[in-house]
Parts: structure tokens; C-alpha cells; sequence
């Protein structure tokens, strides 16, 4: 027996795009990238989603990368929600990467939303990260933020991060980095 989904509680969008983080149309060559997101809810406060995106990343021909999103979101209690995602791509002629995370959020009442995240990253190819291909190139993140809604189309993010990595996460040659982030967000109707 398969269980019985109500595909009324769905999302469904399929997307022929520019590429990979590409706000420009490709060059003369090549091809726009396709993609997909699928979110069903399962039961009430149990949501699931599946993303891809298959194209090329940049303007080089021959290229081709593909890529998987999957989450669950799991409300626990009021206020209180539990995202696992685990993500996994591929890209000609480099190699894989991925990615797992787990997110635990507590909304207050009004504008105040906040998370703690914990994830770690594999890319050995240095696909995503260059410089350390062939060794392994692991990252380990662990942050928490604090998001301040103060409208629809407005929302503030305040972010500390720690990552730990076996390799220099930056120019001065430290294994281990903090930083501490905000970000102030408009959407545009």
C-alpha cells in the first residue's frame, strides 16, 4: 500500500533559467539551464521539498552541472520548527560536492525569528571551493542568527559563524574562522 498524498497541498514549478547564480543571459553557445522544486505537505506542520538544476554554471562550453536539494520541515511545536536538508552535486570534468544540515527555529509572536544551524560540507573536487582539489576539502559550520521582520518586504538578519576546515578557510591561514554578519533584505512587489 503506497500512502495516499493530498496533491492540493503541493508546489509545483519547473524553471528554464540562465545558469547557475546568473542574473545575465549565456553567451552565444550556450544553452540555458533547466530546473524544478517540488514541496508537498505531508500532514499538517510535515513539509518535504525536492529541487534541482541541471545547465551550465558559467560561459565555458561543455560544461555541465546538476544539482539536488532535498528538505523536510518538521513544525514541532508552536513556534518551534526543525529543518533537515541535504544537498548533492556534480559537475563535468571536476567532481561532486555535498552538503548536510540541520536548522532548529523558534518564531516569536511578532518580528523576531531565530536559528541555530549546524552543517558540514564535502567537496573534493574543489568544485565549489577551488584550491584544495584532490585533498578532500571538508567545511564545518556551525551559526546561529537572529531575523527581524519588520514588514513584508523588509527583513534584517543579524548572523555570527564559526567554520572549521583542515585547510586555510582564508588569506591569513587560519583552520578555524568566526564571522559575524548582518544583512538587510527588500522585496520588490
Amino acid at each position: 500500500r503506497y500512502p495516499k498524498h493530498n496533491y492540493e497541498k503541493s508546489d509545483k514549478s519547473l524553471g528554464l533559467l540562465h545558469g547557475w547564480l546568473r542574473m545575465r543571459f549565456p553567451g552565444e553557445g550556450v544553452w540555458p539551464a533547466v530546473g524544478h522544486q517540488l514541496t508537498w505537505q505531508l500532514q499538517p506542520g510535515l513539509r518535504v521539498n525536492s529541487s534541482s538544476f541541471a545547465g551550465n554554471p558559467g560561459e565555458e562550453r561543455g560544461v555541465l552541472r546538476v544539482f539536488h536539494d532535498a528538505w523536510l520541515a518538521w513544525d514541532m511545536l508552536p513556534r518551534w520548527t526543525l529543518h533537515a536538508a541535504y544537498d548533492l552535486g556534480w559537475q563535468r570534468h571536476a567532481g561532486t560536492w555535498q552538503t548536510g544540515s540541520l536548522v532548529l527555529q523558534h518564531r516569536l509572536p511578532q518580528f523576531w525569528t531565530f536559528s541555530a544551524r549546524a552543517e558540514s560540507f564535502l567537496d573534493p573536487g574543489g568544485v565549489i571551493i577551488p584550491g584544495h582539489s584532490g585533498k578532500g576539502s571538508r567545511v564545518r559550520a556551525l551559526s546561529i542568527n537572529a531575523d527581524f521582520k519588520a514588514s513584508a518586504a523588509l527583513l534584517w538578519r543579524m548572523e555570527g559563524r564559526w567554520m572549521q576546515s583542515p585547510f586555510p578557510l582564508r588569506a591569513g591561514g587560519d583552520q578555524d574562522a568566526l564571522s559575524i554578519n548582518t544583512t538587510l533584505c527588500f522585496l520588490v512587489p
